[in-house]
């Protein structure tokens, strides 16, 4: 399967704002119950995607292993790399995410293009794409 991002819409075939019943009949997924976010999650992990779902509605598409924009796959891309392919800069300031006592992930805010990405080590490890990025200033 092709995960082409097209902003603010769907990732390949997930479709943001799309019903999940269709996926969760045709895809092996982990399901977890309602998290800190009041979310549910699919997690599709042969193709590593995770889904974010509320009202049985896709809110958000989190990818982890491929995630194509404008023809490159921008996970492992350098976040420098990324900055100069999408010729855009993030939105506010770096969130520091630690994901364990020894592991911190930097978040950076894309509105221009709905994405959230996540950087470890100047390599983006995972992006989330959503129709809207909550500005919380």
């Amino acid at each position: 399967m092709i995960l082409d991002l097209i902003p603010f819409k769907k990732v390949g075939a997930f479709i943001l704002g799309g019903n999940i019943d269709p996926i969760i009949e045709k895809y092996a997924f982990d399901f977890s119950p309602v998290d800190e976010s009041g979310l549910k999650s699919y997690i599709l992990k042969d193709i590593g995607i995770s889904l974010y779902v509320e009202e049985e509605l896709i809110e958000s598409i989190a990818c982890h292993k491929e995630c194509n924009y404008r023809g490159k796959n921008i996970i492992q891309m350098s976040f420098n790399d990324f900055k100069d392919h999408t010729g855009l800069l993030p939105h506010g300031e770096k969130d520091e995410v630690y994901m364990s006592d020894d592991e911190v992930q930097d978040v950076f805010e894309f509105d221009d293009i709905g994405l959230q990405v996540w950087v470890k080590d100047n390599k983006i490890v995972t992006v989330i794409a959503s129709p809207y990025i909550e500005d919380d200033e």
